[in-house]
């Protein structure tokens, strides 16, 4: 067995009380409760995807938020200060919008800088809603690399429409 030396010591008390690490201890506590509670097991494949969902709604946050109906009003100059006017246009798919954390959350990544919603968007919300493509899906396929856009992400060219809805139709709309 190795001999911690009194620098490996330091380190390994730093790590122990990083924010990292004590995060990643209350991730493993919590993923252990939650799997606990349930009356049958849960595959390890199971659990990497639900893994790999987590993390791609965190990396979506973390790129371009996940803005609440009251910021959406905000930004797209509503005169609505309640996230009714958020609501009301994700019900009339003219907005794209995740049930997360008990609410409705909207991707920032949908809004051009003047807060109205890229036409590419509305575009994906149509056909979405004909192919029965969940509004989840259809935001996290925004975020995957596509070989149809040369290793492009569809958000990467949002402002091409006509690209966007193509590659769309080309990942939900095949027929075998």
């Amino acid at each position: 067995m190795p001999t911690l030396t009194p620098e490996s010591r330091a380190e390994q008390l730093a790590l122990a009380e990083s924010e990292d690490y004590q995060r990643m201890l209350q991730s493993m506590r919590l993923l252990g409760d939650a799997m606990e509670a349930l009356e049958q097991p849960v595959s390890s494949q199971m659990a990497a995807g639900i893994a790999a969902t987590e993390n791609a709604w965190l990396e979506i946050e973390a790129e371009f938020g996940l803005l609440d109906g009251r910021t959406v009003a905000r930004l797209a100059g509503s005169k609505q200060t309640t996230g009714g006017f958020a609501n009301d246009r994700r019900k009339a798919r003219k907005i794209l919008g995740i049930f997360r954390r008990n609410a409705y959350l909207y991707p920032g990544f949908q809004f051009t800088d003047s807060g109205m919603v890229y036409h590419s968007v509305l575009d994906v919300l149509r056909e979405a809603s004909q192919l029965e493509v969940s509004d989840e899906d259809v935001a996290q396929w925004f975020l995957l690399e596509s070989p149809s856009l040369d290793g492009e992400r569809p958000v990467d060219v949002i402002e091409d429409a006509d690209q966007i809805l193509a590659v769309f139709r080309g990942r939900f709309g095949a027929q075998w």
